[in-house]
């Protein structure tokens, strides 16, 4: 190479090294923590390098001018900045934002509970719900094995965090449930109307629940219900005290399914084979019909129909507790029909539109006679008017009819804004005839009940959360309106750890039989403060939760006279304390377990209280050990529920004159419940099995714990009656047959 030519090689070799530019500098997240392995690049080239475990990278650029820097990390949004290249080395400090994501974003969870298996955050599965030991497919017997819910026997219903039974209510798909229970018999619970395998998700919360719901001072029930089936199907149980058979059909392209069932329930037999201590001379029985239809959209939405239809009768006698040569003979006869229909779709740009609407009927024939010995009705003189005012007829009648629009919009990647309102149309009737006295009277009422409400979900990262909402509703037969702000915030703490906060208030009108005789009431008043933290991974869950509830403008009975009595909103009380929630299936191998614990420290002054005292529905302290265990080589699971409660408060309260004076109050003894079940499944592991059949057995109480729920106390007070369960111990055989659809891989999973 000749003199020239050297020197202009090493001009041009000069220039290049000179045009080639620095860059070097950091990755890091918002709080300062270093990124690794994020990629830093120019922009349509090939320079660029990677982040080291520091956060730190450099590199060299050839190219001269103005470019595009491009940063990037799984999970974190992408950065772009301009930079200049002209040989000055370049140091730069970059922050990634986490990207807001569904499986890694932060999620409520004070004061509520989700089961479901299609439902982030489950703490139970649906299958959970339904074959909890004990529970024998209620789906309230399965939630009270969870923090908050009190072992209330004699009543149905749940009892939360120091709520009447009363307090807590149900919705399907976003519309309130009437009468979610069969009707009350003195002293004895009652199941709820639905099965568990109508849904597909149900979240529980014991306060401080969405601004989407209300009517409820304590705790709703959220139940949604299952969209299309996998396969169509047919379904049936038999067993000494129910038969059914039932269907789910899928369309051929997959778009639609319609179904139906029917269940008959008699307890002639069971009763025979297991003696009540309550007499019963007419034999329970239970019709129950149920229908549906669902068909999915073009555009994604699914619109969904469901109705049952139920009816069913009893009477029993019972020792009348004035007298002991007496008895008081209760009949029943009920009549309900519901209906459920829904609408989703989603609409364009993000919005989601959710319609719904639902109407029931329950009718309900009540008497009561009181009889001799010899089972023969007892006339008395009018001056015994504590003994005459046994003596009743009612027919009574509850109907609502329900509208509801939901309108969802998305606000980039989490966040959302949702709004809507409903309207309640309930007419209540009740004749009420005393035959002693030659009295009939009549009450009833017609509520228009309006309500507005807004939320929005704001997700500013993945490790924080807000939801904000408020709700408006009027009552027309009370005339009062009310306004009620929601508030609940999340923050993780650390990988699977985070902790929630939830503020509301919330109202509920006075119950009809309140509102039959006065309607200068207004609406009652709770207010929620919660806090709770919570670790939960794939195969273990723990929660700890406190609370405080205040309440207001409780109803208080105001005694007239013997037989007359109004109400007014003058009751007040507080609830306060702490749960705690373990569940883990990792420890012992095909082994299942949850722990649940709550404390709890309420008082009331409400109907005829004479003070602020502890309602006779609430344990200081309640616990629930859940025990499951499925062996597949002989195709068997057990599983094992104890529950345990202290005792109760019981109080007599005595009318004298117009004033309730409290004669006598205690407590009962500890309530104690060991549950079991069984099931083996024959058909598991053979795929040429076109019948999927399990075998199923269970016992409730199996050691025969006395419970002692409260007393019955007579007119006089100087006697008092325990009030017991009708039998010891429950048990239940039966099998369930399924064609088409094979359930093995359920019956391994979830221990069926």
């Amino acid at each position: 190479m000749n003199q020239a030519a050297l020197s202009i090689a090493l001009f041009l070799l000069t220039f290049s090294l000179k045009a080639q530019t620095r860059l070097s500098g950091t990755v890091k997240d918002p709080k300062g923590h270093p990124i690794r392995g994020a990629s830093i690049t120019i922009k349509d080239s090939y320079d660029g390098a990677t982040t080291d475990s520091l956060g730190n990278f450099h590199f060299t650029a050839a190219d001269k001018g103005n470019f595009t820097l491009i940063t990037t990390n799984i999970g974190y949004n992408p950065v772009e900045q301009p930079v200049t290249l002209n040989g000055a080395a370049i140091e730069l400090h970059i922050v990634l934002k986490e990207q807001l994501s569904e499986l890694k974003a932060v999620t409520i969870t004070a004061g509520s509970f989700t089961a479901g298996d299609a439902k982030r955050g489950a703490v139970l599965s649906s299958l959970d719900v339904a074959t909890t030991a004990g529970s024998n497919a209620d789906i309230t017997a399965a939630l009270k094995t969870l923090p908050g819910a009190q072992q209330v026997g004699e009543q149905e219903g749940l009892f939360v965090r120091g709520g009447a039974g009363y307090e807590a209510k149900q919705y399907i798909d976003g519309t309130l449930v009437n009468n979610p229970y069969y009707t009350s018999v003195p002293d004895i619970a009652q199941r709820g109307r639905f099965s568990p395998f109508l849904f597909k998700g149900t979240v529980f919360s014991t306060g401080g629940y969405s601004a989407l719901y209300g009517e409820a001072l304590s705790s709703v029930v959220l139940l949604e219900s299952i969209d299309l089936p996998e396969k169509s199907e047919i379904d049936a149980t038999i067993s000494p005290l129910v038969v059914g058979l039932g269907t789910q059909q899928l369309a051929k392209n997959k778009q639609s399914s319609y179904g139906f069932s029917y269940n008959y329930v008699n307890a002639y037999a069971y009763f025979h084979a297991v003696p009540q201590d309550v007499d019963y001379f007419r034999m329970p029985q239970f019709h129950n019909g149920d229908a549906n239809f669902r068909i999915r959209t073009k555009g994604g939405g699914m619109i969904k129909y469901y109705t049952t239809f139920a009816y069913n009768d009893l009477g029993l006698r019972r020792q009348d507790w004035d007298s002991l040569d007496r008895k008081d003979a209760f009949g029943l006869t009920n009549h309900n029909w519901y209906n459920n229909l829904s609408y989703r779709e989603y609409l364009n740009n993000g919005w989601k539109m959710d319609l719904g609407a639902s109407y029931s009927t329950n009718l309900d024939n009540l008497g009561q006679q009181v009889q001799s010995s010899a089972n023969q009705p007892q006339h008395f003189d009018p001056g015994a008017f504590w003994m005459n005012y046994k003596i009743f007829n009612i027919d009574q009648r509850q109907d609502l009819s329900q509208v509801r629009a939901v309108f969802d919009k998305k606000l980039g990647t989490l966040s959302a804004i949702r709004f809507g309102s409903e309207y309640w149309y309930a007419y209540n009737y009740q004749r009420y005839r005393n035959p002693p006295y030659n009295t009939d009277t009549l009450f009833k009422f017609r509520d228009n009940f309006n309500s507005l409400f807004a939320e929005s979900d704001i997700y500013l990262t993945n490790a924080l959360a807000a939801k904000v909402g408020v709700r408006y509703e009027h009552s027309s037969i009370i005339h009062r309106s009310d306004l009620a702000p929601r508030l609940s915030l999340a923050y993780r703490t650390g990988r699977e750890a985070q902790v929630s906060l939830a503020y509301g208030v919330f109202y509920q009108k006075p119950e009809n039989n309140q509102l039959f005789y006065t309607t200068n009431v207004g609406f009652t008043k709770a207010t929620h403060y919660i806090i709770n933290y919570q670790k939960m991974s794939k195969d273990r869950i723990f929660r700890i939760e406190a609370y405080y509830k205040k309440y207001e403008d409780l109803i208080k009975t105001v005694p007239v006279n013997y037989f007359y009595s109004t109400f007014n909103n003058t009751g007040s009380g507080y609830a306060k304390g702490f749960e705690l929630f373990w569940r883990d299936k990792k420890s012992i191998k095909d082994f299942d377990y949850w722990i649940s614990y709550s404390y709890l420290d309420t008082k009331r002054n409400y109907l005829n209280y004479t003070e602020q005292l502890t309602p006779n529905f609430a344990a200081t302290h309640t616990a629930s050990i859940v025990m499951k265990r499925f062996f597949t080589k002989i195709k068997s699971g057990v599983n094992v529920t104890y529950s345990y409660a202290t005792g109760r408060p019981y109080y007599n309260f005595i009318l004298n004159g117009v004033k309730y004076n409290l004669a006598e109050q205690g407590k009962t003894k500890d309530y104690n419940s060991l549950n079991l079940s069984a099931e083996w499944v024959p058909s598991l592991g053979n795929t040429k099995s076109k019948t999927f059949v399990v075998l199923f057995a269970s016992v409730s109480n199996v050691l025969g714990y006395n419970s002692v729920y409260g007393y019955n106390f007579s007119y006089s007070g100087q006697y008092k009656q325990p009030i017991t369960p009708p039998a010891k111990r429950f048990y239940f055989i039966g099998c369930f047959l399924s064609w088409g659809v094979d359930r093995s891989q359920d019956a391994i999973n979830n221990n069926l």
